[in-house]
């Protein structure tokens, strides 16, 4: 809550209003929409200022009622990073750090309001389709390592190895949140009409 308010307080700083510090966060923000809705903006600035809000608002609910986290056993298609390593501030004991996958699926109500995001690239995949794309990105990156690995190797595999194989795969949280996309699809395609 702490970014929110300092955040308002710097919009309404850019306008030329200094609230005081009783002000609440909520009265800040209807004092500074006031001043904004009457000052000329710049063209863009109205997208801007929504995805801002809008990301508050996907916050807020996200504390309040968290997403379903999944974590993705792939490594990021897009950097290549499997795991980061979390809670590590400067000088502090490097023992305390916690190595947690990178890649995490987080799923929602409605599958088109899922997403995952990446903590070493920030990069995000949001909604159905783009949560389909990744699953084909690592299915992708992941084959090419198996035809790598396997590359001349026989493959007459026993049934027990070729199914340890396919365990191995890294699948693991896409597929839910695919499934989940697909199923919501109808709802989708209903709503567009």
């Amino acid at each position: 809550m702490e970014q929110i308010d300092d955040r308002v307080r710097a919009w309404l700083d850019e306008l030329g209003a200094r609230p005081g510090k009783a002000v609440s966060t909520g009265q800040a923000l209807r004092s500074w929409f006031t001043l904004w809705c009457a000052t000329p903006r710049e063209v863009g600035d109205h997208d801007r200022r929504r995805h801002v809000l809008e990301g508050w608002v996907t916050s807020i609910r996200d504390k309040l009622d968290p997403p379903d986290r999944i974590e993705i056993t792939a490594p990021c298609p897009v950097c290549g990073h499997e795991f980061v390593t979390t809670g590590l501030l400067p000088g502090e004991n490097p023992a305390d750090a916690e190595r947690v996958r990178a890649l995490n699926g987080f799923g929602r109500e409605k599958a088109g309001e899922s997403f995952a995001l990446c903590a070493a690239c920030d990069a995000v995949w949001s909604g159905g389709q783009r949560m389909r794309d990744l699953a084909v990105q690592i299915d992708i990156v992941a084959r090419r390592q198996c035809d790598s690995r396997l590359a001349g190797v026989r493959c007459e595999l026993s049934r027990h190895k070729r199914d340890r194989h396919e365990a191995v795969m890294p699948w693991t949280g896409v597929r839910e949140i695919w499934r989940a996309a697909d199923a919501d699809q109808p709802e989708q395609e209903a709503e567009a009409r």
